[in-house]
């Protein structure tokens, strides 16, 4: 079976470019809500409500993208929904970060700052970036839903060279 460019491109024209980023940016939201799941449960019980945050936003997030996309003759409604969704995105990150940052810092209450100690939270407190994640993917949604921002596509695919 050969492989057909013409064809790829055709059915991308046919979705339409910004609906397909939308996806694949909902896939992203999906998966980084799989993966707050596994890094807040695997092995162990939950510490505190809001680790479930970004485990029930991620699927939420995922669905909501889904049914934006079937607003295609109405430019206007697939906007405002990934502005929603965006937003929404970026805000779990931002939440998730200010506790990241917050379980980081109880690590020196009343202690003096030492290498070991910065190390010994470094590996017992939750990752700092990890919620960045979700802010940035709800950023790049959100700005796909802008008028000023234009999404094009080079026909070159898969190694072959532009004349």
């Amino acid at each position: 079976m050969k492989f057909d460019k013409g064809r790829l491109l055709a059915r991308v024209e046919g979705i339409g470019l910004r609906r397909l980023l939308a996806v694949g940016l909902g896939v992203g939201i999906l998966v980084m809500g799989l993966d707050a799941g596994i890094a807040h449960f695997a092995g162990r019980g939950m510490k505190h409500l809001g680790q479930l945050v970004p485990v029930v936003f991620g699927p939420l997030a995922f669905a909501a993208t889904l049914f934006a996309l079937k607003t295609k003759r109405h430019r206007a409604r697939f906007d405002h929904l990934a502005r929603i969704v965006g937003g929404l995105t970026a805000g779990v990150g931002a939440l998730g970060t200010t506790y990241h940052v917050v379980a980081f810092a109880a690590y020196f209450a009343g202690k003096a700052v030492t290498v070991d100690l910065v190390q010994m939270a470094l590996m017992l407190a939750p990752p700092l970036l990890a919620p960045g994640a979700f802010v940035g993917l709800g950023a790049v949604l959100y700005g796909l839903a802008s008028h000023k921002v234009t999404v094009t596509m080079r026909p070159v695919l898969f190694g072959a060279s532009a004349a």
